[in-house]
């Protein structure tokens, strides 16, 4: 018994030990331009881009397994399926909705459907991909991905 408790001191007395180092000073990044000194760069060509309403398939994650089948594979693109349309189809409308009945009208902006509802309701939007947005329609109250035309 005595030797139980030596070797339990020993190891709470080895990891306090263990855990009081210096703590780590923060690396701080300097900025440094894309383009070398003297050189302007011109503005890129705007990229045309498309929006279409926010739902199943627009999240990043899963969207590398669409193209295989397989015992293992479907059940995982189940999994990522069920996550988007429960925020999309689920979340968002009842948010949308419990917003409308607060203040008798939908959100007039993206800012405000961003703070008001996604925020205010905790709701985690999916990653979307690379140059892809979320958009607020107001006008069509829905979310929206603005993504680059094909």
């Amino acid at each position: 018994m005595n030797k139980s408790l030596g070797y339990l001191l020993i190891g709470i007395w080895g990891a306090m030990l263990a855990g009081c180092g210096q703590p780590s000073q923060p690396v701080v990044a300097t900025p440094t331009s894309a383009t070398p000194a003297g050189v302007v760069a011109l503005p890129a060509e705007p990229v045309e881009t498309v929006q279409v309403k926010a739902g199943v398939g627009s999240g990043k994650k899963g969207r590398s397994l669409d193209k295989h089948e397989g015992i293992i594979v479907t059940p995982a693109k189940t999994y990522f399926i069920a996550k988007e349309k429960i925020k999309f189809e689920i979340e968002i409308p009842k948010a949308l909705q419990l917003f409308d009945a607060l203040e008798g009208r939908a959100p007039n902006t993206h800012e405000e459907f961003m703070e008001k509802v996604i925020k205010a309701y905790n709701i985690e939007l999916p990653e979307l991909p690379e140059g892809h947005k979320y958009v607020y329609d107001p006008m069509l109250q829905t979310l929206m991905v603005e993504k680059p035309a094909p």
